[in-house]
């Protein structure tokens, strides 16, 4: 559970640090609140939430679970702003939200042209940036498709089962926010490094865990109750994210490996 959350919150720093004006799609608790309605007009709903990360193929994937025992799993490159997901072991691109007018994207079992870019407030989430398909649908940073969230990266017949039932995006529930505590009381260099990373602090509080990931959420270091200098030389170059427990909070900083 702590390695997700410590995922979550790297997208979430990596979004604010390097694309300001991009709200991540994938974040550990997020849930799409899902209305269902057969044919005889019955309503129920269901949920749609990002669970833990699972490795597959050697790439780190989200797992999301829905109704009737469906999930699927999807990663999100905060970098290139695109998300996949895998079928019969083939990785495929999903969602791009870095699209320009008059690009042609297949999403929801079609192909579609790109017809505007905008920016609004959905289901209580300020400025977000939107893609207009045709004219008809929105896909939009941070929720997937706006009238059915992100059920189109599942199986059909999973979620809508049986095939007269309709599903619609109702609401969403946002992952709580982690803690980002004290973040001008501790600080870490050099940046770039090569060696040793310093971390010192102007407050008295305890180090319980220090965690390094890549810009793919992969784990590449991981220590318990660490000291101020950490060792890493045979990290590969480029940018890290170290993510420090302490007895206050959580937080967050990115260094440049050289």
């Amino acid at each position: 559970m702590k390695k997700i959350i410590i995922i979550l919150s790297l997208i979430c720093f990596f979004y604010k640090a390097t694309a300001q004006d991009y709200t991540p799609l994938l974040e550990n608790g997020k849930i799409w609140n899902m209305l269902k309605t057969n044919d005889v007009g019955n309503e129920s709903d269901f949920n749609i939430e990002v669970m833990e990360t699972v490795e597959i193929e050697g790439i780190t994937y989200f797992r999301i679970e829905g109704r009737n025992f469906c999930e699927t799993f999807l990663r999100e490159d905060i970098i290139e702003k695109k998300v996949y997901g895998i079928s019969e072991g083939e990785e495929y691109l999903h969602y791009d939200y870095n699209l320009v007018i008059g690009d042609i994207i297949w999403v929801h079992g079609n192909y579609w042209n790109v017809t505007d870019i905008g920016y609004g407030d959905f289901f209580g989430m300020e400025n977000l940036k939107y893609f207009i398909l045709d004219d008809t649908l929105k896909l939009i940073e941070g929720i997937g498709l706006e009238t059915i969230g992100i059920a189109d990266t599942f199986e059909y017949a999973c979620l809508n089962h049986p095939f007269y039932e309709f599903i619609e995006l109702i609401n969403m529930n946002q992952p709580l926010g982690i803690n980002d505590v004290s973040l001008n009381k501790i600080s870490i260099f050099p940046n770039p490094v090569q060696d040793i990373l310093q971390i010192e602090s102007s407050i008295n509080t305890q180090m319980s865990s220090l965690t390094i990931f890549d810009t793919l959420g992969r784990l590449v270091l991981e220590q318990n109750n660490p000291s101020n200098q950490i060792e890493v030389s045979d990290l590969s170059s480029g940018l890290l994210f170290i993510q420090i427990e302490t007895d206050e909070g959580v937080i967050t900083k990115k260094v440049m490996k050289h």
